[in-house]
């Protein structure tokens, strides 16, 4: 992965691999002892394989990376894949804590689901100004990269091939309007 994701500073964050002991998929139930179960929910965009966990009796949706901090980095491999996964953790019922990558935990209902329309914004955000800045798709990817960070409001330092990747997925197939 830290080839495919250069992430600044990646093996500090991960310390190596590990042994896969269960292939899960969407929908997957998963037992933790005779007491504490949660659900899979594959949840793409971030990565292929991303996915979220619910744990019904506690209420907690752990979301991972599936929700983009705004005002944050974005890093994503399919915008369009994106959205589709923050639509569908909105519509996961009994969800009373949100535990996110990067952020601190958030409870209650009408916070959790205005957190989701604020990661939805954002992307909002990104991909009209990447295609404000390059609307033929023809710039140079670290070059447009540079300029939609620029507008973006983000450090200089967060110019790196894998924002540059995220925000080519703006160009993939398929995508027209996405937020309409």
């Amino acid at each position: 992965q830290a080839s495919e994701r250069p992430v600044p500073g990646f093996h500090q964050l991960v310390d190596g691999s590990v042994m896969v002991d269960q292939l899960i998929s969407d929908g997957d139930s998963l037992q933790f002892g005779k007491d504490i179960s949660c659900q899979v929910l594959h949840t793409p965009g971030h990565s292929v394989g991303s996915i979220s966990l619910f744990f019904p009796k506690e209420k907690t949706l752990f979301s991972g990376d599936a929700l983009p901090l705004p005002g944050d980095l974005p890093i994503y491999d399919n915008i369009s894949d994106c959205l589709y996964s923050i639509k569908r953790l909105q519509q996961v019922t009994g969800v009373e804590n949100l535990l996110s990558s990067w952020e601190e935990p958030i409870s209650g209902r009408e916070k959790i689901i205005q957190r989701m329309i604020d990661s939805l914004a954002w992307l909002e955000r990104i991909h009209s100004v990447v295609l404000d800045v390059d609307r033929d798709g023809k710039l140079d990817m670290m070059e447009r990269c540079r300029q939609v960070i620029s507008r973006l409001g983000l450090p200089s330092i967060a110019v790196n091939p894998l924002a540059a990747k995220s925000f080519a997925a703006s160009y993939g197939k398929g995508i027209g309007n996405l937020f309409s």
